[in-house]
């Protein structure tokens, strides 16, 4: 039994080593800000859910949260329960985004995963020529449909993939793509420490009057640590967007459970890459939770563009 599961350990190995060369295979010039503007659906990375928000979206190092299934679907593969989670983001004037995903793990098959994004701006003005006075408004519509899969290959190693269908409307034009994400995820059993690799937004290009733009592929790596009895959580990521340069994601939750049924978290976070404001690029939250319900709220500033608020509602069964 111990040579079968050495055998899967170092297979798995194998894979991880062939992503970690795909990884470094791909041209500088394919990332940094000389792509800025470039990419099409940039609703991609907005990200998924308040927990997560509040921590400055350093979640690729972490597992067992139905949230992994934007950051890193490996992580998925370590839920214990099913568990589903809605997000508002109120986001500037007109513009909502909002999220309902559903994760449920299987014993012995892995877990399986149910995503849905949607972003809407409304009350656009139109204009055919340049002038003051609009001929009208539009809106724009932008949809995201993910099927999810992960599953643990050993006693180190998880793999995670999603499956993706994404439209895009902007007033009466329509484009769709497909897309896909790979996540890797190691930990040692019975250790606090854990990291996480994943490319998200690999796909095809959405195409307006055969014109299109690629998507937003982003490679990231990410680890986290637990400490006090896991009541400690600290989080570090680095990203690497086709169209900004490389960023930095810090970011920490205390939770503290009083009694059985009931508990909280406090968060905070940083990010690098923003600097339209003196708090520009911190994030923080809080989150309570009763028997299997828990409610979290993410603040995150953006400086000169004003302050957005992400609320999340999450039920573990």
């Amino acid at each position: 039994m111990k040579k079968l599961i050495a055998m899967k350990n170092n297979g798995f190995l194998g894979v991880a080593s062939c992503l970690i060369v795909a990884l470094a295979a791909f041209p500088a010039k394919m990332f940094g800000s000389s792509q800025a503007g470039t990419s099409a659906m940039p609703f991609l990375k907005m990200g998924l859910g308040a927990r997560p928000a509040a921590m400055a979206e350093a979640f690729t190092g972490v597992s067992g949260d139905v949230h992994g299934l934007y950051y890193n679907p490996a992580g998925l593969s370590s839920m214990a329960r099913p568990e589903a989670s809605l997000m508002h983001n109120a986001y500037f004037v007109d513009t909502t985004y909002q999220t309902a995903v559903f994760a449920m793990p299987h014993k012995s098959l892995g877990t399986f995963g149910l995503g849905l994004y949607s972003l809407n701006v409304q009350d656009i003005e139109k204009r055919t020529e340049d002038t003051d006075s609009p001929t009208g408004l539009f809106e724009a519509q932008n949809q995201a449909l993910v099927l999810s899969y992960a599953r643990r290959l050993g006693d180190l190693w998880a793999f995670g993939l999603n499956a993706k269908y994404m439209t895009e409307k902007i007033d009466d034009q329509s484009a769709s793509a497909m897309g896909a994400d790979v996540g890797l995820n190691y930990r040692k059993p019975q250790t606090p420490w854990e990291l996480g690799a994943a490319i998200r937004h690999l796909g095809t290009e959405p195409k307006f009057d055969s014109v299109g733009d690629p998507l937003p592929m982003t490679v990231s790596l990410g680890s986290s640590y637990r400490l006090l009895d896991e009541r400690l959580l600290l989080a570090l990521a680095v990203d690497a967007p086709r169209d900004e340069d490389p960023l930095a994601r810090v970011g920490v939750e205390f939770a503290q459970m009083f009694g059985e049924s009931f508990g909280s978290s406090l968060r905070a976070g940083y990010r690098s890459g923003r600097e339209s404001g003196d708090l520009s690029g911190f994030s923080a939250g809080a989150g309570f939770s009763v028997r299997g319900l828990h409610f979290d709220f993410a603040w995150i500033p953006l400086g000169d563009l004003g302050d957005t608020f992400r609320y999340s509602l999450m039920l573990r069964f």
